[in-house]
């Protein structure tokens, strides 16, 4: 091997990496914005219900990792 084709296969992967992390800290950057809805939404569903912390955090949970692509949710778990 010669000093390009190391060279372009580093490049590769490089471009590789920074697409993946993009897309990473994109889906996270929604996902963060979208928390405060959820929760808002939880808490007027559930408020006639007495003690709904866990029903209210489970629903959460759920809408937010519907949200993440299925390439992702191998990285970001419930």
């Amino acid at each position: 091997m010669n000093g390009i084709n190391i060279y372009s296969i580093l490049i590769t992967v490089a471009l590789c990496l920074v697409g993946f992390l993009s897309q990473y800290l994109k889906t996270k950057n929604e996902l963060i914005h979208k928390v405060g809805d959820f929760i808002n939404k939880a808490e007027d569903d559930y408020k006639s219900v007495s003690k709904a912390g866990n029903e209210k955090f489970k629903w959460v949970v759920t809408s937010l990792y519907g949200l993440v692509p299925a390439p992702m949710k191998f990285f970001i778990t419930e």
